[in-house]
C-alpha cells in the first residue's frame, strides 16, 4: 500500500563523487558539492518546483475511473 504522506525527497550525499543529490520523480539531480550553499539553494529551488507541480495535480490523478 502506498504512503499517504507526501514529503520532499531527501538532500543526500553521493559518496563516490561527494556531490549532493536528490531524486525527484525518478530522476536523480546532482546539485554540486555536498553541504555547499549553492547545492542547498539548488535543492530548495527543486523542492519549490516539485511542490508547485504537486499542488497543480488534482487529487487522485494517478487513478482513472473506468468510463466506457
Amino acid at each position: 500500500m502506498p504512503k499517504l504522506v507526501t514529503r520532499p525527497p531527501k538532500y543526500a550525499c553521493h559518496k563516490a563523487s561527494g556531490q549532493a543529490v536528490a531524486k525527484f520523480s525518478g530522476k536523480v539531480h546532482y546539485l554540486g558539492p555536498y553541504g555547499s550553499p549553492a547545492s542547498r539553494a539548488k535543492y530548495h529551488e527543486l523542492v519549490a518546483e516539485w511542490a508547485t507541480q504537486l499542488a497543480r495535480e488534482p487529487e487522485g490523478s494517478g487513478v482513472h475511473a473506468f468510463d466506457p
